[in-house]
């Protein structure tokens, strides 16, 4: 947290393998509500540079099964990466209240909140999610 006014840098985990795109191509070909196959058909398009065809199948798997809290985190994660950080940092806050002792979901909304101006939001948010990485040890 040293440079507030930084652009946040994410992991590089939004990143599908083509076999594994074609497997959920296959799953959607005889279930389309298959929500798990939406977010990795979802992940493989964000990687082709398709960012809006993304946001659609993950919001469309997230609609399915609104209880996974990985499709808010990846949800978040691609609108962060477009520099949409006001819906990341909502996509954050509904990964935190389903999964609330997930470092990760902690770190990325704290990165958001940085992006958006709100430092000391970040700062008590990235404190918790040390908190909860010492906790661990």
């Amino acid at each position: 947290m040293t440079n507030p006014t930084a652009t946040p840098s994410f992991p590089k985990e939004l990143t599908i393998t083509r076999e594994a795109e074609m497997q959920a191509q296959a799953l959607l070909s005889n279930n389309p509500n298959d929500d798990g196959a939406l977010h990795t058909l979802g992940l493989a398009k964000y990687g082709s540079g398709e960012a809006q065809e993304a946001l659609d199948l993950i919001v469309q798997a997230n609609k399915l099964c609104p209880t996974n809290p990985v499709y808010c985190l990846s949800l978040g994660r691609i609108l962060a990466r477009e520099k949409m950080y006001n819906q990341a940092t909502l996509a954050y806050l509904a990964a935190q209240e389903l999964d609330p002792a997930n470092p990760i979901v902690l770190t990325e909304l704290a990165e958001s909140l940085l992006a958006l101006g709100k430092n000391d939001e970040a700062k008590t948010v990235m404190e918790a999610s040390m908190q909860l990485v010492q906790g661990v040890r």
